[in-house]
């Protein structure tokens, strides 16, 4: 307790520090600095510019985000890895389906318990595009089997890559259910 009251008064010291310095900044102006306003003018034109192109590239009407596809688009047929049994493949099935398509129920379904899927709410919410599993392993001393999915969500407007790791355990009578995601 001690140590945290400490640090809170140094951090404290040393905002006001920085407030302090800040303000004579501000009041000590120096005729010798010339400051190009057209220099700075021109650069928050292009800024304003570059924003408009981004903006205009991202916005829900771009043809990018207006075609964006939500979904799974994985074909588990042609996983062939023994890691990925019948079972964990249904499961990331399901998992994925509800991820791509805000089904909250099916997602909570998917997990060990309600205190995991309480857990990992905060990878649920988002528009997801599955497209590969790109990696199978094995975690030898869990004993949990790690798969690595990517694809692409959008974020902010924006398409981004997208990849997850969802983990995978079984309970005692062989049931294979998502134990943490990544």
């Amino acid at each position: 307790m001690k140590r945290e009251l400490r640090m809170l008064l140094f951090l404290s010291g040393i905002l006001v520090i920085l407030v302090a310095c800040g303000n004579e900044a501000k009041n000590n102006t120096n005729p010798n600095e010339a400051v190009d306003e057209q220099a700075i003018e021109q650069q928050q034109k292009e800024d304003k510019e570059e924003n408009k192109i981004d903006q205009e590239q991202n916005s829900p009407d771009s043809p990018a985000l207006a075609d964006f596809e939500r979904g799974v688009f994985i074909d588990f047929e042609k996983e062939r890895d023994p890691l990925l049994n019948d079972q964990i493949k249904n499961v990331l099935k399901k998992y994925l389906v509800a991820q791509a398509h805000s089904d909250e129920k099916t997602f909570r379904s998917t997990f060990k318990d309600s205190e995991t899927a309480d857990a990992y709410m905060w990878s649920y919410d988002g528009d997801y595009k599955f497209t590969d599993i790109n990696h199978i392993s094995k975690d030898e001393t869990k004993n949990h089997i790690l798969v690595t999915v990517e694809g692409e969500m959008i974020r902010e407007n924006k398409i981004e890559h997208a990849a997850v790791t969802v983990y995978f355990v079984a309970d005692q009578l062989g049931k294979w259910s998502v134990i943490a995601v990544d």
